[in-house]
């Protein structure tokens, strides 16, 4: 078992880039023959999620280096690695999903030990140990129709939801809609609604994979900021949703449109980070409002959110108590969800929008991952069924990202000096203060 340690601290060296670390263990499957993405599909799985999780972190906890026996005082985690018949490391880029499997996320190991222990497993099962990143979030990537690709190719399609059969209210009377699970499509494809993408019904679309809250401490701004993140969505939260935008199938709409989403967490979540026990979000349904002004193309007018609560925890120079927010949000304007005519907005992760909460001294702000958003102007797949957003997309990150002008700058470094020692080089000359003029030149034949 030890050699297996060894083995898989070495592992991390060739760890590819694109790729994070999972150890797999079982006593009735030969881990080895198989991948992780196959055996997740297998019975009896069991999935740690560890935030942060790498070869180098398992093998700290194993004591993989160590020769005293005093330190193989093994975790609940390890002890059942090492117990196990079969074990493994190997690369992994993402895990698909599986209905079958158990997952558990943690972001310590302390926490992980706890959790798995109360699974009480029998030896039957096999157990795959990730970064929980690695977790795969279903999502239907929407493509532009005037792109060609193999059917093969293609993603499925959502599955049909069922209308809700008693829509709910958000704040301000808005009728809600049942979306189903996350990641959030407004409107959901299949949801009791018929699109006819002709003029005859809404042509805007909203797409986000899921929200991250942040809680920030007023206090902290102008120096060195202490604040805390909780990502949501891990866990299959669910939506409804309601919007409100110009009937018409081009861009000339003067409008303003709306997207309202009741969002509902099905899962305690706790801050990301070395201290997750420092704020929580308690299972709860809030509502956000996101309100688009249209010009020459459209921009974040007012953005309003109410019903979100936040537990304190254990960092009160954070969160002294539990907060609140209901409200609109404090510099709409300033966060840069906008299009120009004729475009969608898309963005990997947009700049927080910020809310006052019930405690003077904190901002409460919501950020949101993988979005995308079109005002008017949304096509169809050839059935007509399902809409798309058009290919012409105003990306959150401008033509020069930060990683492309490190290397610009870099490189323009390098070639200054480069130029610098090469004029320095063609600028060397020959002595000749010892030359006189008036001597005869020395001449030396070819012969001699």
């Amino acid at each position: 078992m030890r050699m297996f340690l060894l083995a898989v601290a070495v592992a991390l060296a060739l760890t590819r880039a694109t790729c994070e670390d999972a150890v797999l263990w079982s006593n009735n499957v030969d881990v080895s023959a198989s991948s992780a993405s196959e055996l997740v599909a297998g019975e009896s799985v069991v999935i740690l999620a560890l935030d942060d999780f790498n070869l180098a972190s398992f093998s700290k906890a194993a004591h993989a280096y160590s020769s005293n026996p005093a330190d193989q005082q093994d975790s609940s985690v390890i002890a059942a690695i090492r117990a196990a018949k079969y074990h493994a490391s190997e690369d992994v880029s993402s895990l698909p999903e599986a209905a079958s499997a158990t997952v558990i996320k943690a972001s310590n190991w302390d926490q992980l030990n706890e959790q798995f222990s109360a699974l009480n497993l029998k030896s039957g099962y096999t157990g795959i140990l990730v970064d929980a990143a690695t977790l795969e979030l279903t999502r239907v990537k929407r493509v532009a129709d005037d792109v060609d690709f193999d059917p093969n190719d293609e993603a499925p399609k959502p599955k049909k939801l069922a209308a809700s059969p008693s829509p709910s209210s958000a704040p301000g009377g808005v009728t809600l809609k049942n979306g189903g699970d996350t990641p959030v499509i407004v409107p959901r494809w299949g949801g009791g609604e018929d699109f006819k993408i002709d003029g005859s019904a809404g042509s805007c679309l909203l797409y986000f994979e899921n929200i991250t809250i942040v809680v920030l401490s007023k206090k902290s701004i102008g120096g060195s900021q202490k604040a805390h993140i909780v990502p949501l969505g891990l866990n299959k939260d669910t939506y409804q949703y309601n919007y409100d935008c110009e009937k018409k199938a081009d861009f000339n709409v003067s409008k303003p449109f709306v997207f309202t989403v009741a969002y509902t967490t099905t899962a305690e979540y706790k801050a990301h980070g070395e201290k997750p026990d420092s704020l929580t979000i308690a299972p709860q349904t809030f509502t956000v409002s996101l309100t688009f002004n249209v010009t020459d193309g459209f921009l974040l007018a007012n953005a309003t959110l109410n019903g979100l609560k936040v537990t304190a925890g254990t960092d009160k120079d954070v969160l002294p108590s539990d907060a609140s927010v209901d409200g609109s949000a404090i510099h709409p304007s300033a966060v840069p969800l906008r299009a120009y005519y004729g475009h969608n907005f898309a963005c990997g992760r947009t700049q927080a929008i910020f809310f006052n909460a019930t405690l003077s001294d904190v901002y409460i702000g919501l950020v949101f991952d993988n979005i995308q958003i079109q005002g008017s102007g949304i096509k169809a797949t050839k059935d007509g069924e399902t809409p798309q957003f058009t290919r012409i997309t105003a990306d959150c990150v401008g033509t020069f990202s930060s990683g492309s002008w490190m290397g610009i700058i870099v490189a323009i470094t390098l070639a200054s000096v480069l130029m610098f020692g090469f004029l320095m080089l063609n600028s060397v000359q020959t002595m000749d203060r010892f030359d006189d003029p008036k001597q005869k030149q020395i001449v030396i034949n070819f012969k001699e």
